[in-house]
């Protein structure tokens, strides 16, 4: 569980992607990546300011052959359109 601001989060999951830290024995080792299929934004009213931040996240060397995954982004309209004229 992570309470965090939502880019925040985003940068920290992704971040591990090719990292390296150190393993029991003191020798450096490369985290394994995290890979996912899903991200869903559920920011009703601010969804689709924030899928920008999913730009540059994946490195293809990482991902391979893994498909890149799909942002789902839950929005609304405040209130009722008008219609076009015409």
């Amino acid at each position: 569980i992570f309470c965090m601001d939502a880019r925040e989060f985003v940068r920290h999951v992704t971040s591990r992607n090719g990292k390296r830290k150190k393993g029991p024995n003191g020798e450096e080792v490369q985290e394994p990546p995290l890979l996912f299929n899903h991200a869903v934004i559920n920011l009703p009213a601010t969804g689709l300011d924030f899928v920008d931040v999913f730009r540059g996240l994946f490195d293809r060397r990482v991902w391979k052959e893994t498909d890149l995954p799909r942002v789902h982004c839950y929005t609304f309209i405040g209130k009722q359109l008008p219609e076009p004229e015409g």
